[in-house]
């Protein structure tokens, strides 16, 4: 294997730190685009649930007055 030159070496630190943090970066997103996603499903299951006990307020007798 032939030496090579300080400077070869450090550009190819350089370039393999590059693809390490483009990589992170493109974790970084999709972990976002997951978090976003998680987010999204808990307010519709939250919408939901509260639609299911306002639908059930007239079988409880709400709004029949006293």
């Amino acid at each position: 294997m032939p030496k090579q030159k300080p400077s070869e070496l450090a550009a190819e630190a350089a370039a393999g730190a590059a693809d390490i943090a483009e990589n992170g970066l493109e974790i970084a997103i999709q972990g976002f685009i997951v978090a976003n996603a998680v987010a999204f499903l808990e307010v519709a299951i939250f919408i939901r649930i509260i639609g299911q006990q306002v639908d059930a307020l007239p079988a409880l007798g709400a709004g029949k007055g006293v």
